[in-house]
């Protein structure tokens, strides 16, 4: 008798402990749900904080914003022209850090919708075009692969932002992306010929 007390005894610690585990283990699937939500929501905060202090610029200096959303032309006098091209380093730079921090998330929302602004943006913008197309190995190569390979831009960009397929068919090209060669003003280079 005392040995089947001791085994029922036995039996129940058992399955005590199993539902302690069990308990424990979903506590531990929710707290890791949690700790990942809000590693997500860090990691994008990181590209939007720079974003943000780059829009900032532009609510403090508006003069600026034209050569990023209404394809003014870079600037050829001083000191406006080299404003322009440091605001175009730290645009390049948040909409970078969007791109592959979008990559790095789960799910693709974040990164399509980096995708989408970049898009819109580098259409708009002779600025960031310029820079590129002068400075593209101060990122790393995988940007050119984010704006191309991953459909970010799907057709190629010219130097007015149009991106109809074959609407330049002679249009110098980097070679390390869609987004077409433009000298430092921002000016398409003369087409090849053929």
């Amino acid at each position: 008798m005392i040995v089947q007390w001791a085994t029922l005894a036995g039996i129940l610690g058992v399955l005590g402990s199993l539902i302690i585990t069990s308990w424990q283990t979903r506590m531990l699937v929710k707290q890791t749900r949690l700790k990942v939500s809000s590693a997500v929501v860090q990691a994008d905060h990181g590209p939007a904080s720079m974003l943000q202090n780059v829009l900032i610029l532009f609510v403090q200096h508006p003069e600026l914003r034209p050569y990023f959303f209404d394809s003014k032309p870079v600037p050829e006098n001083e000191p406006e022209r080299s404003r322009v091209k440091a605001t175009a380093d730290l645009f390049a730079d948040a909409i970078y850090a969007g791109l592959h921090t979008g990559l790095l998330l789960p799910g693709d929302g974040v990164h399509q919708a980096w995708c989408t602004y970049a898009t819109d943006v580098l259409r708009t913008s002779p600025a960031l075009r310029a820079l590129w197309a002068e400075h593209s190995n101060w990122w790393p190569p995988d940007l050119a692969d984010m704006l191309d390979v991953t459909g970010c831009v799907g057709a190629p960009i010219d130097a007015a932002g149009r991106s109809e397929v074959g609407s330049r068919p002679n249009a110098p090209v980097d070679s390390r992306s869609r987004v077409p060669a433009v000298s430092a003003s921002g000016a398409e280079p003369p087409a090849a010929a053929s």
